[in-house]
Parts: C-alpha cells; sequence; structure tokens
C-alpha cells in the first residue's frame, strides 16, 4: 500500500468495548485449544496469530489513520485479562506486544508510513535487555548498532524490532536514556533462546544485530519518548496518543495477570468439583480445608482486581480531561500493581499445592496457569520491590530515585 493511500486502511466504524470483548472471549476458547501446541513450538501457532489478526484484537493502541482502532487503556487491558483467562500466552501478545503499536506511533511520522504502508497488520516487538552492553556508533544521519537483547516476545512473527541502547556518554547512561532504534525484520537476527516454563509460548527469543546502519528518523530518545507526547504521537486525536508514556505502559502486564489468576481457580475448581480420593473415594469438595482454601484464593483475587480497577480507571479519566498523572497517583499504582501480582500469584499457589502429588503432572492446567503467572510476576513492572521502595521514599520525604518520577510536580502527598 503506498503512504499516499493510507487513508483507506482507516476503519470505517471502531468497534465498541463490548464487541473487542466479546471478540476475546472466542479466541480465547479457540486459544485454549491450541495451548499444548504452543507449548511445544515455544511460540504462538501461526493460526493463533492469524486469528489475533483477524479479530483486530492486536489493533485496539494502534492508530486509527494506519488501520487501528486508537482506543483506550482500559478496553485494551481489559481485552488482555479475558484472553488470559483461557491462555495467557496469547494474551501478552496481544496485551503487552500489541501496545508496541502504540510505541511505535511515538517515533516519526516516516517511519510510522514505513511501518505501516503496506498494510495495517503489523507486529512489532520491543527489547531493552541487554542494551547496556551493545556497541552502538553515532554516525552521520543516524547510528550504526551492533548487540543481543533479549525476551523480545513474539519476535518470530513480527515484522519490526524496536531495540534500545544506551550510549556512551555518561550523563545519559546515568538517566538512563536510552537511543531506541526501529529495524525491519530483515536488519536482525533470531536467536532460538527461549527454553523457560512460564509463558513459554510467548517466542521470548533474542535479538542478535550486526553492525546494522538505523537512520536517524527510526531513533528516538527514551527520555524524550518518556517525557511527554511527541508531535508525531500528536497527530493522532485519541488520548493514548497525548498522555506522558510511563505511568502508562508500565500497568500493560496487569490484564494478563489477572485473567491468568482467574483461569488458574477456574481450572482447579472444573478438576475440584469432580474429584474423588484415590484411596477411599471420597468426594474433595466435600473438604472443609479444600472450601477454605478456595474462598481464600478468590478473595485475593478480588482485591488485586479492585487494585487494577482502580488504576484503569484512573489512568482513564486522566487521559480522557488531558490531565497529567500525578506523583502520588503513578507511585500508589506503581506499589499497588506489585501488591496485585504478588496476591494474583499466592492465589494461584494455593490452589496448586492443595492438588498434591497430582498438581505436578506436566498436562495439569492448574501448574501451566501459576508458571504462567509466576513469568508474568517477574516482569519489571511487578517486581515487588520495584514498585514498593520507590513510594516508601515518597511516603517519607525522600527522592524516590526515579528520575522521571522525580521530574514531576509534588502535589498532595496524599498517601491512601
Amino acid at each position: 500500500m503506498a503512504v499516499a493511500s493510507l487513508a483507506a486502511a482507516r476503519p470505517a466504524a471502531l468497534p465498541s468495548a463490548e464487541e473487542l470483548f466479546a471478540r476475546a472471549r472466542l479466541l480465547g476458547e479457540t486459544a485454549r485449544s491450541r495451548s499444548a501446541e504452543a507449548q511445544k513450538l515455544r511460540r504462538l501457532p501461526d493460526a493463533t496469530m492469524a486469528d489475533l489478526h483477524a479479530s483486530g484484537l492486536l489493533k485496539i493502541l494502534q492508530p486509527r489513520r494506519y488501520g487501528g482502532f486508537e482506543g483506550d487503556w482500559p478496553t485494551h487491558t481489559g481485552v488482555g485479562e479475558i484472553l488470559a483467562r483461557d491462555c495467557p500466552t496469547t494474551a501478552w501478545i496481544q496485551c503487552v506486544v500489541g501496545a508496541h503499536a502504540w510505541v511505535a506511533a511515538r517515533f516519526s511520522a516516516a517511519l510510522q508510513d514505513e511501518i505501516w504502508g503496506r498494510g495495517p497488520d503489523v507486529l512489532l516487538v520491543t527489547a531493552l535487555a541487554g542494551g547496556a552492553n551493545v556497541d552502538l556508533e553515532e554516525v552521520e544521519g543516524g547510528y550504526v548498532v551492533s548487540g543481543r537483547w533479549r525476551f523480545a516476545s513474539g519476535v518470530d512473527h513480527a515484522q519490526w524490532a524496536i531495540v534500545g541502547a544506551l550510549p556512551k556518554d555518561p550523563q545519559r547512561r546515568a538517566e538512563h536514556d536510552f537511543v531506541q532504534l526501529a529495524l525491519p525484520k530483515s536488519d536482525i537476527t533470531v536467536d532460538d533462546t527461549w527454553h523457560t516454563a512460564g509463558l513459554r509460548g510467548t517466542g521470548s527469543n533474542d535479538i542478535v544485530i550486526d553492525k546494522k546502519f538505523v537512520p536517524a528518523y527510526r531513533t528516538l530518545s527514551r527520555k524524550v519518548m518518556r517525557a511527554a507526547p511527541t508531535p508525531d504521537s500528536l497527530r493522532h486525536p485519541g488520548y493514548v496518543n497525548h498522555v506522558s508514556f510511563s505511568p502508562y505502559f508500565g500497568t500493560i502486564t496487569l490484564g494478563p495477570l489477572i485473567g491468568a489468576a482467574k483461569g488458574a481457580i477456574d481450572a482447579y475448581l472444573g478438576i475440584t468439583r469432580k474429584r474423588v480420593g484415590q484411596m477411599f473415594s471420597e468426594q474433595i469438595a466435600e473438604q472443609v480445608p479444600v472450601q477454605s482454601r478456595i474462598s481464600e484464593s478468590c478473595a485475593e483475587v478480588r482485591a488485586a482486581e479492585l487494585l487494577i480497577r482502580r488504576i484503569m480507571d484512573e489512568l482513564h479519566a486522566s487521559g480522557t480531561q488531558r490531565k497529567t498523572v500525578t506523583k502520588d497517583e503513578w507511585l500508589k499504582h506503581r506499589a499497588d500493581g506489585a501488591l496485585a501480582a504478588r496476591l494474583c500469584l499466592t492465589a494461584a499457589e494455593r490452589m496448586f499445592r492443595h492438588m498434591g502429588a497430582s498438581g505436578l503432572t506436566d498436562g495439569n492446567p492448574v501448574r501451566r496457569y501459576l508458571e504462567d503467572l509466576q513469568a508474568i510476576a517477574a516482569h519489571i513492572s511487578l517486581q515487588w520491590d520495584n514498585g514498593m521502595t520507590p513510594f516508601g521514599r515518597w511516603a517519607l520525604g525522600l527522592p524516590t530515585q526515579l528520575p522521571e518520577v522525580d521530574a514531576t510536580p509534588e502535589g498532595a502527598r496524599d498517601l491512601f
């Protein structure tokens, strides 16, 4: 598709949130039936990726002028929750990797035209892990980059990759000011390294780049991207393209998190309702400890869901009102997200432990959900100390040691 005809890619009518949720429920059932295949392949089956594109669920945050829906944050993460209840791997690709279209919308208009110039069905992956140790040389007209990056979820199905590299300048390194560089799939090599238990089907392999030139229009300082909307993101009317980057992107894992926790409990109940003791044929569902453990885990997931709903409601309100997320909101979101992850993980672990030896089998769905939850909770956005410590420092009147947060206006110190 020529750049001049990009307007033809715009959808005539945008689907409602309810319609997108219905599509997610339908696709989730299909993805669950292919979960064993995804585990074996260590990436999504081609059919599931094709279904994701056909359903439009990868386009929720994609700019409308390039064939996307340019929807809102709660709808995008809500679809991730629905998918994760059936297949956390599919949810990770839809919600986390699908949000990279929103990242690309902050780069230059020339790069956006290049990415979507042939059509709207494009998957972009990102990778920053490893970026402190790569070779980045500034040359006339751009950069030459070489190195290896880890955890590029969905890279086998991607058409573009965005990697981050720390410049040699000490000040920029101290500020974690990555240069973000977008490269077409033809400029990268995928190294098949993703041998894991959790989120095995995401294909989060390594990216290797060897002395590739990246023109300046395909690059963006991460510091610039994080601080405020860019002139090229402001071309798009949806509020998601007018907000500061980090307060929103730091919550992108919450949809798959809560959905996977609900899926773990669903799987446990599906087994336990019919389960009988192996020695005495007693009804396991009649045992009081079983009933108590189920109640406890469900209460923890409900508590996590309340935390997540508040985060999404506040982000949506700030976005629609074109207000900056305040420092106290931002820090509470980080801490509450970490707590939600711990609650979800504890809830699923309790269900798994209560299954005894039967839970250890390879085909046990509770075990698979737990392993996926462990992988989700290991993401930097949900790690306990990463979420909790800055809030504690701020509550004590100390700098948070997060330059991006400390640069925001202080405002009221509302701890609750």
